[in-house]
């Protein structure tokens, strides 16, 4: 049994699907039915997990996601010090389908993924991560976008990572990278100068940078 109601607590009410927690998939699968009867399928639907973020006891909440059709998923997960269970999140990558978004926060360095860990095939990835493992782990991502916030991170690493991409030896797909360093210092003009980067008149096109072609046989 599915009781709705209106959630009013923000300026936007909404409503939410109040049931018992062991019929979650079948609800949502049943939801996600009637949206498609309703709506068909030519809408893309986007299916997003931030459950572990409403509770704060909820530390290591790794999630089962339901098979939907038409739908792409986006997955929030926190990791305090005292997570461990990197075989159990690799679980969850390989059974689930490739995510479109995955935003993860980590009070410490995790232990890397699998080099063939479908993590790494995930479109848009925002990682949080003060004592980062940059850039371990991003050395087999296959996605368009990546946002690091990070405490720290070695200079010749991120120059190394760039480098690597425009050459085109390393993160073809890769669209936009954003880094952010918060508790060190960043010597700007060393890092422009290691990329080599140029510097662009505003008032002018910029030019269009172009990665060498890859074919596979």
């Amino acid at each position: 049994m599915i009781d709705f109601r209106f959630f009013t607590e923000y300026h936007y009410p909404y409503p939410v699907a109040y049931f018992h927690p062991p019929e979650k998939e079948c609800v949502i699968q049943s939801i996600h039915k009637y949206f498609l009867e309703f709506f068909g399928s030519s809408v893309e639907y986007n299916w997003k997990d931030i459950g572990q973020n409403l509770d704060g006891k909820v530390q290591h909440y790794i999630p089962v996601i339901p098979q939907l059709r038409n739908a792409s998923f986006s997955i929030d997960m926190y990791f305090n010090d005292e997570f461990s269970d990197m075989k159990n999140l690799e679980n969850f990558f390989s059974s689930s389908p490739v995510l479109k978004a995955f935003q993860m926060n980590a009070t410490r360095p995790t232990e890397l993924f699998n080099p063939e860990s479908k993590f790494y095939q995930t479109e848009s990835i925002e990682i949080q991560q003060f004592r980062h493992t940059f850039p371990n782990l991003l050395s087999h991502f296959q996605g368009k976008q990546a946002f690091i916030l990070c405490g720290r991170c070695e200079i010749l690493d991120l120059i190394a990572f760039v480098d690597k991409w425009k050459s085109g030896e390393g993160f073809r797909n890769l669209e936009y990278l954003e880094m952010k360093v918060v508790f060190r210092e960043v010597s700007q003009n060393q890092i422009l100068n290691g990329i080599g980067s140029r510097y662009i008149d505003a008032s002018k096109q910029p030019p269009t940078h172009s990665v060498p072609k890859f074919f596979q046989l």
